[in-house]
């Protein structure tokens, strides 16, 4: 800490500095200044060079004293009040990593993070709520804390990284990110874990990268690379945001009430327990792979019918849930990045939003037919995307039944192979494989972190690995069986092959019965496993008996498929 001398000596510098419209700030160990009117006085730069440490210190000291109050973003607002109403909740906690080979230098770590968190005003926010109004608090330095430990030999990966995510954060104390320095034999493994509302997926792979960038030039003994948007940047962007609303808001307004009116039915899936068993577990996630031959038939038949894998996919997604629930409007939202400003576009924060994409023709459209609803609507989204999906609830208000949750369930797609998809202008982005510029110590990959994220029953999210499209399905597991998920990941897989082998056959021609149980209902008698509930025993039998008649009478009857179908919506 300055003494009385020192520090009065630093501010009579640092006003000095302002009335020359200088600005100075603090950044990891190194002090910035820049100037908005032309050159620095060379008197003053002198002065500024020679007491360079002093001021970061009197600069660090008099931000960790003081606050700046504003507004939050409207895309932040719906997940505050979520988060309120069950603060022990880790449902919007999000996890990234990455392995170092060879380990990192823990005082190089702690600088590299320290000048990524001084550069970016969102990682020194958190978010109280004043008179009645929740409000971003953002302080002016916080000093940032490395969480160090050694990974136990006896614990799987997946399960130690989930129990670091699954510790909640509380939004009136910063900092709503932890960093977790794993040691392990030849490697660290780095975690950040994060709030959802202080930065997006988008954001989060650009602070990891960032700091690995950091990290590698510091280590080399050279100055970091230079910050990708200025200090204040998601406050310009939370005035940006108010000023188009202002401007656009009302006519955006209007589109996506034409969109929603009426407002779109409580999608019936056929779940496990009730709804009233929500957040009690939280949420989990299970994989399923399309194989490199489904995956090639996708971007083949993409462009047989002159749109993008995305567009089938999520039309594949799309006929699942409405084969799934006996529904013909089923609304799917689908993330955006809300970088569509050019000044926005390496912003970090949350500024992410979900456009819905509703798809109700009363009949049973082909495939083919699907394509062109899904892309149309698509379409028309996308000049009102800036349109923050918590005030769409709003702008329903006068529809006659209020409007909770416009969205209840997410498709997303992240391809590295198509930087855009160029029917929709919905960018996509696949983060793997080595960051770049890497870390000194050795090579850098990412690791896969357990999602926790369970605010819908059920969650599509669709990447390109090593050739093939993987499905990471996240869902509710108070409501839903990991088993009755899975199932469905192989039942959706067989939804995709019919989409690009027969699209022009109407959607009520795919089966729905797990192409899975049928090996097992035919195999050896010590590999059957006795089915958990009955739905599960009627889909074992009706895997090989589907088209049969399962109940008949004089009024009519249900094949044994049909059963399956009708179990599930009442069990």
């Amino acid at each position: 800490m300055l003494d009385a001398s020192r520090s009065g000596r630093c501010a009579t510098l640092v006003r000095e500095a302002r009335a020359a419209g200088v600005e100075l700030w603090a950044e990891g160990r190194r002090l910035r200044y820049r100037s908005s009117g032309g050159d620095i006085p060379p008197e003053l730069r002198a002065r500024l060079r020679a007491h360079r440490e002093e001021l970061r210190d009197h600069l660090r000291e008099a931000g960790a004293a003081t606050h700046e109050l504003g507004p939050m973003a409207a895309n932040q607002v719906g997940m505050w009040h979520i988060q309120r109403l069950d603060p022990s909740s880790a449902a919007h906690n999000m996890g990234y990593a990455v392995e170092v080979e060879g380990g990192v230098d823990p005082s190089v770590l702690a600088e590299a993070i320290q000048t990524v968190v001084d550069r970016h005003e969102v990682l020194r926010t958190d978010y109280p709520e004043i008179d009645g109004t929740p409000r971003r608090r953002t302080v002016g330095f916080w000093q940032v804390d490395v969480a160090t430990s050694d990974f136990p030999d006896d614990a799987p990966l997946d399960e130690y990284l989930g129990e670091l995510v699954r510790r909640p954060f509380d939004l009136e104390g910063r900092p709503l990110f932890r960093v977790h320095r794993i040691r392990s034999t030849g490697a660290d493994l780095l975690l950040l874990v994060v709030h959802h509302l202080t930065l997006d997926g988008m954001s989060t792979r650009m602070v990891m990268d960032e700091v690995m960038r950091t990290y590698a030039a510091l280590s080399r003994g050279l100055d970091p690379p230079p910050a990708g948007a200025p200090r204040d940047s998601y406050s310009q962007f939370v005035r940006s945001q108010e000023a188009w609303l202002h401007d656009e808001g009302s006519r955006a307004a209007e589109h996506w009430r034409r969109v929603l009116e009426p407002v779109p039915p409580i999608l019936n899936l056929p779940l496990d327990r009730p709804r009233s068993r929500r957040s009690q577990l939280g949420g989990a996630t299970v994989s399923t792979v399309l194989g490199p031959e489904l995956t090639q038939g996708v971007r083949d038949a993409a462009r047989r019918h002159g749109v993008t894998p995305f567009i089938v996919l999520l039309s594949a997604y799309v006929a699942f849930l409405r084969r799934l629930t006996r529904q013909d409007d089923v609304t799917v939202g689908t993330p955006v990045h809300g970088r569509t400003a050019a000044q926005n576009r390496t912003t970090v924060g949350h500024l992410s939003n979900a456009i819905p994409i509703r798809s109700r023709a009363n009949r049973d459209p082909t495939f083919t037919e699907l394509f062109e609803e899904v892309r149309s609507a698509l379409r028309e989204a996308l000049p009102y995307q800036d349109y923050p999906t918590p005030l769409m609830a709003w702008a329903l208000q006068g529809s006659g039944r209020h409007a909770e949750r416009v969205i209840q369930t997410i498709f997303g797609l992240w391809d590295s192979i198509e930087s855009s998809d160029a029917s929709s202008g919905v960018r996509t982005a696949h983060d793997g494989g080595s960051h770049p510029d890497g870390a000194s110590s050795g090579a850098v990959r990412s690791i896969p972190v357990p999602s926790l994220e369970g605010q819908f029953d059920l969650a599509l999210e669709v990447s390109f690995e090593d050739g093939a499209y993987v499905c990471s399905w996240r869902y509710d597991a108070g409501v839903l069986e990991e088993g009755t998920v899975r199932s469905w990941g192989r039942v959706f897989s067989r939804v995709v092959g019919a989409a690009i082998a027969a699209p022009d056959l109407p959607l009520t021609s795919v089966t729905l019965a797990d192409p899975a149980h049928a090996a097992v209902a035919e195999g050896p008698a010590s590999e059957f496993s006795a089915p958990s509930s009955l739905p599960c025993a009627l889909v074992a039998v009706s895997s090989s008996r589907g088209d049969r008649a399962a109940v008949s009478s004089s009024t009519g009857g249900y094949t044994y498929a049909e059963l399956v179908e009708a179990v599930r919506r009442v069990t």
